[in-house]
């Protein structure tokens, strides 16, 4: 989903045709390293055991001791 080459308007275009909606800029931030953590784990699958989907906003809303933020 992520190898588009660099172009924002590609993203956003792909990112609506598997999402529904467009993505916010700090998504746009973390492409190249979604783009270089997909190329290891195409190179190595014996690595899907050491990554994780981290949303720092939990993280955040429990270190602050307030409930978690709805989706």
């Amino acid at each position: 989903m992520y190898g588009h080459g660099g172009k924002a308007r590609e993203f956003q275009k792909l990112h609506r045709q598997y999402r529904g909606k467009g993505a916010g800029l700090p998504v746009w931030g973390i492409v190249p390293k979604m783009t270089e953590a997909d190329a290891a784990l195409c190179t190595d699958p014996t690595l899907q055991d050491r990554f994780f989907e981290f949303h720092p906003e939990l993280a955040f809303a429990h270190l602050a001791g307030k409930p978690s933020p709805q989706a």
